[in-house]
């Protein structure tokens, strides 16, 4: 994941409006979660439950494992950085294609791990969200960072 670029290069993805405060004060389809390890399965629920709402039960599969390693990123960010800020999960429309936005207040960098060490319980998460969704990326904020994949 390269920072600030996703693999469609589209410039709307990458400056579209963050709402001020709270990332989800002002949105529709979104919800804030705890920054700890049981909001991952939360979050799951919330883009299955809303990819079936809008009709797209054929990327429920794959939009609840990208939200599994956003989300567990954006805690493990937030807990290196010891913010208790929680995270912020949105679902917008790119085009016809449902994007999920993860938004935590940490300043860490998102790298994908490209030679991600096989019996490491972690480092691929983000090589996973790459090969699963259409399109991916992530955008500094005023405040954090938001990481998007769009399915």
């Amino acid at each position: 994941m390269s920072p600030h670029l996703n693999k469609s290069d589209n410039p709307a993805v990458l400056h579209s409006p963050v709402s001020k405060g709270l990332p989800c004060l002002a949105e529709r389809i979104c919800m804030s979660v705890p920054p700890v390890a049981a909001s991952v399965g939360i979050a799951r629920a919330f883009v299955a439950r809303r990819l079936t709402v809008i009709g797209r039960t054929d990327l429920v599969e794959n939009g609840v494992l990208i939200t599994s390693e956003l989300v567990s990123n954006a805690v493990q960010a937030l807990e290196r950085s010891g913010l208790q800020i929680p995270v912020a999960v949105r679902i917008v429309m790119d085009g016809e294609r449902p994007q999920i936005q993860v938004w935590d207040a940490s300043e860490d960098v998102p790298v994908a791990h490209g030679s991600a060490d096989l019996l490491a319980e972690g480092g691929r998460g983000l090589l996973l969200v790459d090969a699963l969704a259409h399109s991916s990326g992530w955008r500094a904020e005023r405040v954090g960072k938001t990481v998007f994949a769009t399915l």
